[in-house]
């Protein structure tokens, strides 16, 4: 069968050179997916499927793969996963509350990069929760565990089976926009929905 690799690189804008490369078949297993397998075998296998990545602030990568339903810290020096956020082998314990799947646009906010932001579209099949929503975590590196430190959730309840955004605006809101679902919405700090749009 056909697998399709994940691939993170750094390109030199100027020269079009490849300054650094990460292969997902090289550092993740097949059998970390939670996608199943295609029925046809001509079809592609997309077990990984990045759709985010971010660059630390100790330069490290926060990849985001949907189907693992997992982010990576991965060392650009060689490549090595420093640590795995959900999915099935997570570096830290997370209560139910905070568990996620199909997720996107994870970021870390903070300098320790201990506070982490990420679109849940979890709602879809197969079903993990009633509803996609935003969720910011605390990690605890040294405890390895992670803390839902809030959920933003619309009102009516969505449910987002692809793509989907959490942005941090300036002034401590939060900003999503909910992915196939034609909505987008800002919370306050304190969990109000203090606007609400759609298309």
């Amino acid at each position: 069968a056909i697998v399709l690799d994940s691939v993170v690189q750094e390109v030199d804008v100027r020269t079009g050179l490849v300054l650094f490369q990460w292969d997902s078949l090289d550092h993740v297993p097949l059998s970390d997916s939670y996608e199943p397998l295609p029925k046809d075998p001509h079809q592609p296998y997309d077990y990984f499927h990045i759709n985010s990545v971010q660059q630390d602030s100790d330069g490290d990568l926060i990849v985001s793969a949907r189907n693992t339903w997992a982010a990576y810290k991965i060392d650009p020096h060689g490549g090595r996963v420093v640590w795995t956020l959900g999915g099935k082998h997570s570096s830290f314990k997370l209560p139910t509350e905070a568990k996620f799947a199909f997720q996107h646009h994870v970021r870390v906010r903070d300098a320790d990069d201990t506070r982490v932001t990420l679109f849940d579209d979890g709602a879809g099949p197969p079903k993990v929760h009633s509803q996609s929503r935003g969720l910011t975590l605390d990690l605890d590196p040294d405890q390895h565990t992670a803390k839902l430190v809030r959920e933003d959730d619309h009102s009516p309840a969505l449910v987002a089976n692809f793509e989907g955004n959490m942005q941090e605006l300036p002034n401590g809101d939060q900003f999503l926009g909910w992915g196939q679902q034609p909505y987008f919405s800002e919370f306050a700090s304190d969990g109000r929905m203090v606007f609400d749009g759609r298309f």
